[in-house]
């Protein structure tokens, strides 16, 4: 669990399928075997290798009818087919099915307050889902019903972090429509909620740069670049910034290292040989 909560998927995967074969058999504590199969199919998709993952999540509604592991395992599914397999494998259809049914478990879950809970974010799920498939309109009026739930059921101060995942997905939701001052409205929450995670400073440097508020998005990405591991996609999108408002030397530092982060991303290539011509 806590490799996982790390994002160290490579050592949570070694882990799982290590405890998986030490608890195999355990008829008196079965969900242990059933956490690590969940933690294999979880990683193999946060890892790029989600084809892999189906097993195991095929595995778990094969040997339990636990709901609440059915749930998960067809919120996974639908993960895999919307977001983690390679994209000339998604399919937004099945991606839907999955994620219907794990909002119909979710809705009968025992415990009212763990029901709004799930109920919540496998919504969110399928506002992604939605998305994809080219209905924003449809997603945003899911995540607006998931924050509802969530709002009348918690306190004003409880699981703040975990409904900041809410606004965060209805900041990009409004992002694809248009509205930036809707959009940066729910980043600013965000934000004064979670102030050091650095992925939230990064895409509200794109809806800042959208808006024209181009030094303020300089400011979001240089605070991104601090509070991240490093990233490419961070100096790339600076450089471009950059040299929209006519630093070329600052742009080409940012793809200079860029390309040193990752030497394999052609668009950093293309536009540091473009800036180096020039």
């Amino acid at each position: 669990d806590d490799t996982f909560d790390l994002g160290c998927y490579e050592a949570t995967l070694e882990l799982a399928l290590r405890g998986r074969d030490l608890v195999a058999g355990a008829a008196d504590k079965p969900e242990r075997y059933w956490n690590f199969t969940n933690k294999v199919g979880a990683c193999l998709s946060y890892l790029k290798r989600g084809s892999k993952g189906f097993a195991y999540f095929d595995e778990l509604r094969r040997i339990t009818a636990n709901p609440d592991i059915h749930m998960n395992s067809c919120y996974m599914l639908a993960m895999l087919y919307t977001r983690h397999l390679p994209p000339g494998d998604h399919d937004e259809f099945r991606a839907l099915e999955w994620v219907n049914t794990a909002i119909a478990l979710a809705d009968r879950h025992p415990d009212p307050h763990r029901r709004v809970f799930v109920g919540a974010f496998m919504r969110n799920a399928r506002a992604l889902v939605e998305l994809h498939r080219g209905d924003p309109d449809c997603a945003l009026a899911l995540v607006n019903e998931a924050i509802a739930m969530t709002d009348a059921d918690l306190g004003p101060d409880e699981q703040l972090l975990h409904r900041s995942v809410l606004l965060y997905n209805r900041a990009q939701i409004f992002n694809t429509l248009g509205d930036y001052a809707a959009s940066l409205l729910d980043y600013d929450t965000v934000i004064s909620r979670d102030p050091e995670y650095g992925d939230y400073y990064f895409e509200r440097a794109g809806v800042r740069r959208s808006a024209e508020r181009h030094e303020d998005a300089l400011a979001d990405y240089a605070t991104a670049i601090k509070l991240s591991p490093p990233f490419h996609e961070a100096h790339y999108n600076r450089a471009d910034l950059l040299r929209e408002l006519g630093d070329d030397d600052g742009a080409l530092r940012d793809l200079d290292y860029a390309v040193v982060l990752d030497p394999g991303h052609v668009d950093s290539l293309v536009n540091r040989v473009d800036l180096l011509l020039e």
